[in-house]
């Protein structure tokens, strides 16, 4: 299994990128054959694609914040199959203050989920949270949406959503 986790736009702040770095423990240890790898939002997709490939699937994706739409627009570009996404209250690129992710020249969609992800969930805060940056993914068969209570950093850290990311690694562990 490849694990791919993608953080945010300040991964520094409000302690996610030690909360990241515990996730990618915590996957290691649920999987032990696993190759776990940690890249920021800004990565080349093009490059992430390439790694992933060479370490072969089963593939989970994990993305936070900005890291959730570079998620979305890495499974889009690549049109390969990803067995698991896992989006922790994602932010669309196409927010007013910055770009939209593009691909060989192309916008991407950053929250239409390609069919070739197989199933995809999506942690998101309830819109009385402030400030309210992420938006649901379309809802499709593929997709589910679960609201939380949550401050934005705190999902990289929440146990029921760390529960759920390392059962999504002991199913998809070969």
């Amino acid at each position: 299994m490849t694990a791919l986790i993608i953080a945010g736009l300040w991964p520094e702040l409000g302690g996610t990128a030690e909360s990241l770095q515990e996730l990618a423990d915590s996957l290691q240890a649920a999987c032990p054959a696993a190759k776990v790898l940690v890249r920021h939002w800004d990565a080349d997709l093009n490059e992430l694609i390439q790694v992933i490939q060479q370490l072969g699937g089963p593939y989970l994706i994990i993305g936070h914040s900005f890291g959730g739409s570079t998620a979305v627009a890495l499974s889009a570009a690549w049109g390969q199959k990803i067995d698991r996404m896992i989006l922790l209250d994602p932010v669309p690129h196409d927010d007013p203050l910055m770009v939209r992710t593009k691909v060989e020249d192309q916008w991407v969609d950053a929250f239409a989920i390609p069919e070739a992800v197989i199933r995809c969930d999506c942690y998101l805060r309830h819109a009385g949270i402030i400030p309210p940056y992420s938006k649901p993914v379309a809802s499709t068969s593929n997709v589910t949406n679960t609201y939380m209570d949550l401050g934005h950093s705190e999902f990289c850290s929440n146990p029921t959503v760390l529960d759920h990311i390392d059962s999504a690694a002991k199913e998809l562990c070969v």
